[in-house]
């Protein structure tokens, strides 16, 4: 019989996130968390797959997020306007330079206030208030062509957010995030 040592537990060591200038530098690009919802959608002949993402942007005192809004709440017989748009996206504004959000995305949630249901009035001045934070966290949605839904989307929304830790210790990470010192997660293509 062969005397069996047990290893001693690694600490948990939390994550470093790089530099948007490192990512860049190893050809990688920011990445937010995003989901695929059930909602399918068929346009002629593609089929659109709605994506939800979590967007955070940092907003500096005396700017603005550089977007106007469409749609709203006018009253509870127009249902069909209960949902708020990115109308116009300012070039050069905060939202234009990080450059995640797009034209016609559809605003679920700023910073944790639903903005479902609401006025167009409403939900300017929701985020009007979130800008006055500087650290605005959108909850958006947009339809993408079935094909471009990557496995983390659907993996995320068919069992939700990642755990920090799994049963086996290991830890998920984000694209471009460093888990430890020389490594870095990548994502790899299907070729």
């Amino acid at each position: 019989l062969q005397k069996q040592t047990k290893q001693p537990e690694q600490p948990f060591v939390p994550p470093v996130k790089l530099p948007d200038a490192t990512l860049q530098k190893m050809g990688l690009q920011k990445r937010s968390q995003s989901w695929a919802t059930g909602l399918v959608e068929r346009r002629g002949d593609e089929t659109m797959r709605e994506v939800m993402e979590e967007i955070q942007l940092e907003v500096p005192r005396g700017q603005t997020l550089g977007m106007s809004l469409t749609g709203g709440l006018v009253d509870e017989t127009n249902a069909d306007k209960r949902y708020v748009f990115v109308n116009n996206i300012v070039e050069g504004g905060v939202v234009h330079r990080d450059g995640r959000l797009k034209l016609h995305d559809k605003l679920h949630e700023v910073n944790g206030v639903t903005l479902v249901n609401v006025t167009h009035e409403g939900a300017a001045e929701a985020l009007k208030k979130a800008v006055m934070s500087t650290m605005v966290t959108l909850l958006v949605s947009r339809k993408v062509p079935a094909s471009t839904v990557t496995r983390e989307q659907e993996f995320l929304g068919r069992h939700g957010s990642r755990p920090l830790i799994n049963m086996n210790g290991w830890r998920p990470g984000l694209l471009g995030e460093s888990l430890e010192e020389g490594l870095v997660v990548i994502e790899l293509s299907k070729s």
